[in-house]
C-alpha cells in the first residue's frame, strides 16, 4: 500500500528539499530529482506525472508541489515513490539529517545498510604495511556514499584510506591524517550535495600543496547528487570522475586516475 504522510512529515520532506542546494536553481531540480527516482521499475509512468509540476517557482513552493504530486504513488509494488524519494536524495542536506532519518524509521524505511567490505589477504598485507592507493578526502555529511565507493574500490583490488575505517583510536587524528597525506600517491576529493565542508576544503588545500611538490594528482570527484558548480583554485583545471552519469562508468575513470591504465581498454593492474 502507498504511503499517505501525516502534516507533519510533509512539512519535514518539503524542508529538507527545499534546503537542499539543488532546489536553489530551478534548471538543476529536475536533474537531481529523476536521479532519486530512476532505476525503479515503475519510474516512466512516475516521470510522466512530474511533467506537470512547475519547476520554476520558489524552491518551497516547488518542493510541497513536488511531495503532493507522488504521495501515494509507488514505482514498484510495494514500494512508495517517497520513499524511493527520500533514499534517492540522500539527505541532501544536514540541517534535517536526524528527523528525516527517524522518518524512515518510523515509517518502516529502514536505509539498506552497507554492505561489509572485502578485504582480500593482499590487501590486508598492504594495509599493515601502509601501503594505500588512495585517499578518499570527503564532506562528514557524503561519508555514506563515500563508503560505498571505497566497497567498491575494495572489491576491484584496491585500497582507499578513509578516516572511519582507517584512523586508529586513541591517537591523533590530525597527525593520521598529514601522515597519509606525506605518503600516499594520490588524492580523491569528493563534491557531494552539501559541497566541499570548511574541513575539507583545508584538508583538500594541504594535498594540493604537498602532492604539487611531488607531482602526484589529485582528483576531484562529483558525487550523484552535487550541484554544478565552480571548483575551487586547488581543484579547477583537474581533470574529474563524475558519478552523476553513468558513461563513462565513473568507476572505471577512479581507477583509470589510481592507475594510470583504463579498465575500458584491457586489464588493470594495481
Amino acid at each position: 500500500m502507498a504511503t499517505k504522510l501525516s502534516p507533519e512529515d510533509r512539512k519535514l520532506l518539503v524542508n529538507t528539499l527545499s534546503d537542499a542546494p539543488q532546489f536553489e536553481l530551478a534548471r538543476d531540480r529536475r536533474t537531481v530529482i529523476r536521479t532519486a527516482l530512476e532505476g525503479h521499475p515503475f519510474s516512466p509512468d512516475i516521470f510522466q506525472t512530474l511533467r506537470f509540476l512547475d519547476w520554476d517557482g520558489p524552491a518551497l513552493v516547488v518542493a510541497d508541489n513536488l511531495v503532493r504530486l507522488i504521495e501515494g504513488q509507488e514505482v514498484a509494488p510495494g514500494f512508495p515513490a517517497l520513499r524511493a524519494l527520500v533514499e534517492g536524495i540522500g539527505l541532501l542536506t544536514g540541517a534535517h539529517r536526524e528527523e528525516i532519518t527517524e522518518l524512515q524509521q518510523r515509517l518502516g524505511w529502514v536505509p539498506k545498510p552497507l554492505p561489509p567490505p572485502v578485504i582480500s589477504r593482499d590487501l590486508d598485507e598492504k594495509r599493515s604495511r601502509g601501503e594505500y592507493d588512495v585517499f578518499l578526502c570527503h564532506n562528514s555529511n557524503d561519508k555514506p556514499a563515500v563508503l560505498e565507493i571505497a566497497n567498491v574500490l575494495l572489491a576491484r583490488g584496491y585500497l582507499p584510506w578513509i578516516d572511519v575505517r582507517d584512523l586508529r583510536p586513541g591517537f591523533s587524528w590530525q597527525r593520521a591524517i598529514e601522515a597519509q597525506i606525506d605518503s600516499i600517491r594520490l588524492a580523491a576529493v569528493f563534491i557531494g550535495a552539501p559541497g566541499i565542508g570548511p574541513w575539507q576544503d583545508e584538508e583538500a588545500d594541504a594535498i594540493l600543496r604537498r602532492f604539487k611538490q611531488g607531482n602526484r594528482p589529485v582528483i576531484p570527484a562529483f558525487l550523484a547528487g552535487a550541484p554544478d558548480i565552480k571548483l575551487p583554485p586547488f581543484l579547477d583545471g583537474r581533470h574529474r570522475v563524475d558519478f552523476r552519469k553513468k558513461d563513462p562508468d565513473p568507476i572505471d575513470q577512479l581507477i583509470f586516475g589510481i592507475t594510470g591504465q583504463n579498465p575500458r581498454f584491457g586489464s588493470v593492474k594495481p
